[in-house]
């Protein structure tokens, strides 16, 4: 079986217990990025932090506490809906772990947000490794079943 990491950021609960679900199929170490700044809970207050990027610190996993990604097969990446885009937080940590010959995915929650279509979309900021099929995922009735569907599919196999 492939050794997996799982890093994810986590606003108001979902991405988190996807997280742990995934750990459950995959036996995935999980890796919780903290922004050094609490986001608001409403629906435009995170995209105007962001907008101020002097309030964004690294996350909070020290350099020490972060793996040795080298001891993995596949580095999954999971977030909230960020306005289709990647959250500067994960950004952040893409930036530090410098993946080479890795396999990358990502995963991204929503409630329903229509600009959720190209969240998933980290090609870019991994030229030197190979990204998997990324998922987004609404939290509802079927989503064990969507959720395991990806993982036998486009991570485990």
């Amino acid at each position: 079986m492939k050794k997996v990491a799982k890093f994810y950021l986590c606003h108001s609960g979902n991405t988190k217990a996807i997280a742990e679900k995934i750990q459950k199929y995959t036996q995935a170490v999980l890796f919780e990025v903290n922004p050094s700044k609490d986001y608001p809970h409403t629906q435009k207050s995170p995209i105007q932090i962001v907008e101020k990027a002097s309030l964004l610190h690294p996350h909070s996993i020290e350099k020490n506490e972060i793996p040795n990604v080298k001891d993995f097969d596949v580095i999954l990446f999971g977030y909230p809906n960020w306005w289709e885009g990647i959250p500067e937080p994960i950004k952040i940590l893409v930036q530090e772990l410098r993946l080479i010959d890795k396999q990358v995915a990502a995963f991204c929650t929503h409630e329903g947000a229509r600009s959720h279509k190209k969240s998933t979309d980290i090609k870019p900021y991994f030229p030197y490794s190979s990204v998997l099929q990324g998922i987004t995922l609404r939290n509802d009735q079927a989503i064990d079943e969507k959720l395991k569907e990806w993982l036998e599919q486009s991570i485990l196999n």
